[in-house]
């Protein structure tokens, strides 16, 4: 495989970041585009947004904090309206994952919005909300989709 073996790009908010993972003699690169916000005070991460591309499409993978309410999911939305929705798969000592399917049609609310919020439920049923920026989102989603295609593994020329 010829070009970089990892690269990692940042589109305002959005870090894409591709790595090459063995499987036996051969080698694949992997990407995905994401966002962690962290807080302030404790630099302790809140939430990671990724989103990585698979033969069906893009999908969301979410690491959020414990203490969450798992049965009732987690929850995206842009002005209002609730945009993904998905369960909790497993938790891991880095936080809970949930996995959402990330269809077209929310790639151009995306593309379109300037933030969006992801919803949970803490433990004692206090809802939960978490701004995430969408600046730099169209730029990240587009050059992962090239990378995934097997575009401008070598630097880009625009």
């Amino acid at each position: 495989m010829t070009g970089p073996t990892s690269l990692s790009e940042t589109y305002d908010a959005w870090t894409v970041q591709c790595a090459n993972q063995s499987q036996g003699e051969k080698s694949r690169r992997l990407c995905q585009m994401s966002q962690e916000l962290l807080q302030q005070k404790t630099r302790q991460r809140v939430l990671t947004f990724a989103i990585g591309m698979t033969a069906e499409g893009s999908k969301a993978t979410l690491i959020l904090p414990f203490g969450l309410l798992l049965s009732d999911g987690v929850r995206v939305q842009i002005a209002e309206e609730v945009v993904l929705q998905g369960a909790y798969r497993t938790c891991l000592p880095s936080g809970c994952l949930a996995e959402i399917e990330f269809p077209k049609e929310v790639v151009e609310k995306f593309e379109t919005a300037e933030a969006a919020s992801v919803l949970m439920t803490a433990n004692s049923g206090q809802p939960v909300k978490t701004d995430i920026s969408l600046k730099g989102f169209s730029s990240a989603y587009r050059r992962l989709v090239g990378l995934a295609a097997g575009v401008g593994s070598e630097g880009d020329d625009g």
